[in-house]
Formats: C-alpha cells, sequence, structure tokens
C-alpha cells in the first residue's frame, strides 16, 4: 500500500525471447502474494509487542533468564574451545615430532615436497589453535574484568619481548623492522604478559598484511592527552594494505574484518582483545589509516606520576 520494495523475484529462461506461460508465473506470483501478507502480519505484531507493557514481574524474569541464558552460552563456547584445542594440540605435537624426526633420523625418507605439506600443516595448526584461543579469552573478558597484575614496566624491555616474539614472522616475509624508543622514558605501571600480548597482537597484524619486502615501524613516545595527562604511546605503523575511512569506526569490534583483508586466515578477535587490554589499563587505541599506504595502530598507557 505504501509502495515499499519488499523484494524481488527473478525468472530466467536458457532460451532469448521466450515468454512465460501463464501457468508457470501464476505459482511465482501466488507466492509473492503470501509473502507480501506474511510480511504484513509480522509488521503487525511487532506494533502490537511495542505498544504492549511488560509488567515488572516479567521483566525481572526475563532478565533471569537472559542471565541464565548468557552463562550457559559461556560455558557452551569454553567447553567447544576446549574441544577443538585438545585434539588439535595432539595433531601440533605430531607433527612437531615428524618434522624433528625427518632432520635427525636418516631412516625416514621425506620428500622436499611432503616436507613443505607438513610445514604448512603445521603452521595452519598453530593458527588455528590461536583463534581458539582468542575466541575464549575474549569470551572471559566481555564478562568479567581482567585482574591485572601491574609492576613497573621499561619501555626499552616490552619493546624488546615483542620484536623478539614476532621477528621470526617479519623475516620469512622479508619484511623490515624498524623500532625506536627513548633511553630516558620513564617505566609505566601495567601488566606485562596483558600488555606484551595487545602490543603483539598490533605488531604480528602489521606482519600479517604487510606485503613481502614491506617495511614496519615500531614506535614508542611519550605524549599527553587534551586534559594533559601523560600517556606512554606504543605505535606500529605498517606499509600495508590500509583500512577505509568508513570501516575504521568498526576495526576493534569482535569478528569484524575490514572488506579488502577478508581471505586471509583468521576471525577477527585481535583487536578486540587489544582494546580489552587497553581499557583495563585506563589506556585507549586508535587508528590512523589510508587505503593502498597503510596504518598506524597506537596503543596509550597512562604514566604514572609517583611511578615517572
Amino acid at each position: 500500500n505504501n509502495h515499499t520494495l519488499l523484494g524481488l523475484i527473478i525468472v530466467l529462461y536458457p532460451t532469448p525471447g521466450l515468454v512465460p506461460k501463464v501457468n508457470t508465473i501464476l505459482p511465482i506470483i501466488t507466492f509473492a502474494n503470501e509473502f507480501i501478507s506474511t510480511h504484513q502480519k509480522i509488521l503487525l505484531s511487532n506494533e502490537t509487542l511495542l505498544l504492549k507493557p511488560i509488567p515488572t514481574q516479567d521483566l525481572s524474569q526475563v532478565d533471569e533468564y537472559l542471565t541464565t541464558l548468557e552463562k550457559t552460552r559461556q560455558g557452551f563456547v569454553a567447553m567447544l574451545v576446549h574441544d577443538i584445542r585438545s585434539p588439535l594440540t595432539v595433531v601440533l605435537g605430531t607433527l612437531d615430532l615428524l618434522l624433528i624426526q625427518s632432520r635427525k633420523r636418516t631412516d625416514i625418507k621425506i620428500t622436499p615436497n611432503l616436507s613443505s605439506l607438513i610445514t604448512i600443516a603445521h603452521e595452519t595448526c598453530k593458527q588455528i589453535i590461536h583463534m581458539v584461543t582468542e575466541l575464549l579469552d575474549l569470551s572471559r573478558m566481555e564478562h568479567a574484568p581482567l585482574q591485572l597484575n601491574k609492576t613497573p614496566i621499561l619501555p626499552q624491555e616490552i619493546i624488546t619481548r615483542v620484536v623478539e616474539d614476532c621477528y621470526s614472522s617479519a623475516i620469512e616475509k622479508q619484511i623490515r623492522l624498524n623500532f625506536g624508543c627513548s633511553p630516558d622514558l620513564k617505566p609505566i605501571l601495567a601488566d606485562i604478559q596483558y600488555l606484551q600480548r595487545a602490543l603483539v597482537n598490533l605488531l604480528a597484524n602489521a606482519i600479517k598484511y604487510t606485503p613481502e619486502n614491506g617495511e614496519i615501524w615500531f614506535e614508542v613516545r611519550a605524549i599527553t592527552d587534551n586534559n594533559h595527562k601523560p600517556f606512554l604511546s606504543f605505535t606500529v605503523i605498517d606499509s600495508g594494505l590500509g583500512i577505509s575511512q568508513e570501516e575504521q569506526p568498526y576495526i576493534f569490534d569482535p569478528y569484524f574484518q575490514a572488506s579488502n583483508r577478508k581471505g586471509q586466515l583468521g576471525i577477527g578477535l585481535g583487536l578486540a582483545i587489544v582494546k580489552k587490554i587497553a581499557l583495563a589499563h585506563d589506556g585507549n587505541v586508535s587508528v590512523k589509516s589510508q587505503v593502498g599506504i597503510g596504518s598506524a595502530f597506537s596503543l596509550s598507557i597512562p604514566i604514572d606520576k609517583n611511578n615517572a
């Protein structure tokens, strides 16, 4: 009645110029009319639900039900991740052993092609274990605050750790890693395990999306926000694909993947975990990017004046 387009049914015939018979089109028209009728009933039901007041006691029951449902979901996710990770760990260990034994023992003959396939299976298995672990960790972070063990950390120390973790991946793609840190930077109070994980995620992402023979910069410097509050900013700058302006606001959402990054192995949890870790430290994470040029991700942690 209001001329709203609900859908489009297209009938294709292999013979050009052939006009379909009435008895062929009639069932399609009937289906379309039934669809419109059903759609109108749904709209009417939705309006009724929106206008109908919900008793207070029903709200409490709904809240209790949703709480129970969420606990069930969390338990299911944990069980699913465990059930997936356990056999994958066995497979990974078997592949590890096979690779080691093939190098040490002369009685085991593995062709170069087979060795390459085993290596690919080994790396893929590691990546899948990493993904399911991130899925479990993000589920925990979403429903309980992170328990941080803050200790004084030297910026130079955390940079060294992060670069060591990612160095081999950069070498494989012949990516040049440049890192800089002023020697006069003071320690910050942070959980070194969580902070290292967040920064490794950022640097690993940069390596993943930077083409071979590319370049990455990892910088640390002291900054102040608009309220003159001091922060230590860790910035990872890559020469990769870049992210469009339209997609940048969603890049830290769980399961989001930029359109030009689809097809890459991953489920879009790494940056969501980085944001959770940053917020747990009363910090922040941001991105500046240009498609075809690259991206700059900055993780900022407050500087404790008593510790500076």
